[in-house]
């Protein structure tokens, strides 16, 4: 069953992920794509959203919504543009997944490590080597006080090339 909820309300398993989607093959063009998370969220906002990342599947785990194991780059996309785009982008198609499931989707099946290693609940992501992704813009003032993935602050968005691109793309459809 489908249901769209925000992106804000939706929570990370992973403590921090790569700047670049794996790579799949494109059916339109037969090309191997593997676009950044940068390229898809302009992708996003100026064509149609890509099948690729229009939906992600869900779980219930203590309480709040997370991803069911993977879909965190997904949910990485989404946060951004629900942020900077939040009349467009502020609900998301979502499945939910059952709960019998979860020890599966939260599990590596090559090795049994789990995919849940958010030690902040899920609630941001560290973009590797760009920056972090939370729920807000601008960063509460007392994440510079913490240090460490079990941050209970806010980062909001600290990625410079994000708000450079997402930014300068906002002021243009205001205009």
């Amino acid at each position: 069953e489908m249901y769209f909820i925000s992106p804000l309300d939706i929570h990370f398993t992973h403590d921090n992920i790569n700047h670049k989607f794996t790579k799949f093959l494109d059916e339109s063009t037969r090309q191997w794509k593997e676009p950044s998370l940068l390229d898809t969220a302009r992708d996003c906002v100026s064509q149609d959203v890509p099948r690729q990342v229009e939906m992600i599947d869900v779980i219930w785990h203590e309480g709040k919504i997370y991803v069911a194991g993977t879909f965190n780059r997904r949910l990485c996309v989404w946060r951004l543009l629900c942020l900077y785009f939040p009349d467009r982008f502020g609900r998301l198609k979502v499945r939910f997944k059952q709960q019998w499931e979860k020890d599966r989707l939260f599990t590596h099946q090559k090795d049994g490590r789990t995919k849940l290693s958010t030690m902040c609940e899920g609630n941001w992501v560290e973009v590797r080597q760009t920056g972090f992704v939370g729920k807000q813009l601008a960063t509460d003032p007392r994440w510079h006080t913490y240090s460490g993935y079990d941050c209970p602050y806010d980062p909001g968005v600290q990625w410079d090339a994000a708000h450079k691109l997402l930014g300068s793309m906002r002021a243009q459809l205001q205009r």
